[in-house]
């Protein structure tokens, strides 16, 4: 009892000191409120110190002095872009397949957290990220903090210490599968047990997802910043970040890889040189760090016989990849039944799983656990409908089109905007590759980046004017209004 009080006072204490200095400098509960997210830090703290779960509302009281000063000091009107609004239109269509729902309950979950970690978030970033010099250090700390979880995933593959977990930052899963660490003489394989990389009490895959978003973003800042010791701090910062996606083992990482760096070419973020640069840093990374990972990729082999059963393939598919396809192909079944607004939100894996798989997957493994869709945009087609998912979609679409309106614009007028709105482009497209094969889980991310690259928009709105990146002038209370796609 005395321990657990000691907690609650020296918490008291933390935030009595970090309050005294948001009240000077609001900007930092910002970027302090966007850390504990990507950290994971605030579950993480309740588990390891059985904290009270009102801690779970500490991001948004750090974020509340910078709207204050927003809002209140410098008397600048509320920001609702056209992302937010089709964010709107979402939550709307989502309360709508919740009404026909068979469990009401498990759709208020859901859309709770949608708006608080979606689209509070991203009203709380788009209204106090307004400057470049704010926009920069947002992507700094974005990219810091993938670095520094990273960093303790490499240690322990360095080190050997599976064991040593870093208080749950850097979550380590002994697998049940093997992957080929090399051959011997005679052709003997070397097989190994996976130790895969979770990162911060995250899933494998979710980790190496929250990842691969940032090396985009990495390389903005290596192509943007002025000294030299900055653009070796962010190469140093994408080199650990790759080597924490290889060392998750996660397939759908390795294509969203691949695809990002088509995506850069097309963006022009990059050359053709550059590109085969990059490409070969990957496998050298690979050879070096994680030499099973390839061997890991052979279970891709075989895909085309999920579409095609005649399919002769030169490998057998992955059991793994073969049962997720069976609950993919239970959600699509779902959606096929349910069209127009879907099962309700978050009703796929309690309450239809078990009865549209089991059909082709074991339905004791299915009712013991309760397999979400494993596909973002199957599991939003599955319980929110057409309308969820056109909704959804439509956020999407918006957001790239304003970044892509961005980067054209700035181009000539401030080529570093430029990059980082490519940067983002190349990020969501990255995050979007491998939701075809992963569902919305830990959706905050997501939200945040849509945020980043909403606050990417505005800065580049405000530039045109203003006519200066580096002024923190408002294009308007709806922004965008004549300068830009808003």
């Amino acid at each position: 009892m005395m321990h657990h009080k000691g907690i609650v006072a020296f918490a008291a204490a933390v935030a009595l000191a970090i309050g005294t200095v948001l009240l000077h400098r609001p900007e930092l509960g910002i970027l302090l409120a966007t850390a504990l997210l990507y950290l994971n830090a605030i579950p993480i703290a309740i588990r390891n110190f059985q904290l009270s779960s009102m801690f779970f509302a500490t991001p948004i009281v750090l974020m509340i002095p910078a709207l204050l000063k927003h809002w209140v000091v410098d008397r600048e009107g509320l920001v609702i872009d056209r992302t937010l609004l089709f964010m709107m239109v979402f939550l709307a269509s989502t309360i709508l397949s919740s009404l026909t729902a068979e469990a009401p309950g498990l759709s208020v979950v859901w859309i709770a957290r949608y708006a608080t970690e979606g689209m509070l978030l991203y009203l709380v970033i788009i209204n106090t990220i307004r400057t470049k010099a704010s926009l920069r250090r947002m992507m700094w700390l974005l990219v810091i903090c993938g670095a520094f979880l990273a960093s303790l995933s490499v240690y322990q593959e360095l080190t050997g210490s599976y064991g040593n977990e870093f208080g749950g930052l850097a979550a380590r899963r002994a697998g049940t599968e093997h992957v080929l660490e090399a051959y011997e003489r005679g052709a003997r394989p070397v097989i190994r047990q996976s130790h895969r990389a979770s990162g911060p009490s995250l899933d494998a895959n979710r980790y190496a997802q929250i990842l691969i978003v940032l090396l985009p973003l990495g390389w903005c800042l290596i192509r943007s910043e002025p000294a030299i010791v900055a653009r070796v701090a962010g190469a140093g910062c994408a080199l650990f970040i790759l080597g924490g996606v290889l060392l998750t083992y996660s397939r759908g990482a390795f294509v969203g890889i691949i695809a990002m760096l088509g995506f850069m070419g097309i963006v022009r973020l990059v050359t053709v040189r550059q590109i085969v640069v990059m490409g070969a840093t990957v496998i050298l990374s690979i050879t070096l760090l994680s030499p099973g990972y390839l061997g890991r990729m052979g279970g891709l082999l075989g895909i085309e016989a999920l579409v095609d059963p005649a399919a002769k393939s030169a490998a057998a598919l992955d059991p793994v990849e073969r049962n997720r396809a069976a609950i993919m192909l239970a959600a699509w079944r779902v959606f096929l039944d349910h069209p127009i607004l879907g099962v309700g939100p978050g009703h796929f894996a309690p309450l239809y799983v078990v009865n549209y798989g089991g059909e082709v997957y074991s339905v004791e493994r299915l009712a013991a656990r309760h397999f979400r869709a494993h596909s973002m945009y199957l599991e939003l087609a599955a319980e929110t409908g057409i309308l969820g998912l056109g909704a959804f979609m439509a956020i999407v679409i918006s957001i790239l089109m304003r970044l892509m309106w961005a980067r054209r614009r700035m181009e000539a007028i401030d080529p570093d905007l430029a990059k980082w709105a490519a940067g983002c482009l190349v990020a969501i497209g990255g995050y979007l590759t491998t939701a075809l094969f992963l569902h919305l889980a830990y959706e905050r991310y997501y939200w945040l980046l849509l945020a980043f690259a909403g606050a990417t928009v505005q800065v580049a709105e405000s530039a045109i004017v203003t006519g200066s990146s580096n002024v923190g002038a408002q294009a308007g209370p709806l922004a965008g209004g004549r300068a830009g796609p808003g």
